[in-house]
């Protein structure tokens, strides 16, 4: 298990549980999610997705989440370990419904400090995030 991809639906904690095991075994974590969305949480062109989807997997380790079939070539042919969260329908369900406020929330106030130019979002708010153990977007500190 040197490199690690995790998948399942929306909700299933993928980046919380990649994450986590990227941290145990000490090895980088790729988030797709985070390289598919752009400022204003616009969609990343396609090129430059699968460019930092190849980037990073060009790595001896690494744990990446996420199931896009746009880039899904390149993370499939390289791993050597697949994770598949798949948890029944009604926890997947209640997941989601508590997240997506929260999440909501994230996204308006990156959204906002993007639009006035800052490109960090406050320690504390990642803090809340991490500590509530969903699966809410991170944002790179430049």
């Amino acid at each position: 298990m040197r490199r690690i991809i995790v998948i399942g639906t929306t909700g299933s904690g993928k980046t919380t549980f990649a994450r986590a095991l990227a941290a145990r075994l000490g090895v980088p974590h790729g988030e797709q999610d985070a390289w598919n969305h752009g400022p204003g949480w616009q969609e990343t062109p396609l090129p430059l997705f699968r460019a930092q989807v190849a980037a990073f997997t060009a790595a001896d380790t690494w744990v990446m989440d996420g199931n896009y079939s746009r880039a899904r070539d390149l993370g499939w042919a390289r791993a050597d370990t697949l994770v598949w969260l798949d948890y029944p329908a009604p926890v997947v369900f209640w997941r989601v419904l508590i997240r997506t406020p929260i999440e909501w929330t994230v996204k308006a106030i990156q959204s906002e400090r993007m639009r006035v130019g800052e490109k960090r979002v406050p320690d504390v708010e990642l803090a809340i995030r991490r500590s509530s153990g969903l699966s809410a977007k991170q944002t790179e500190s430049v």
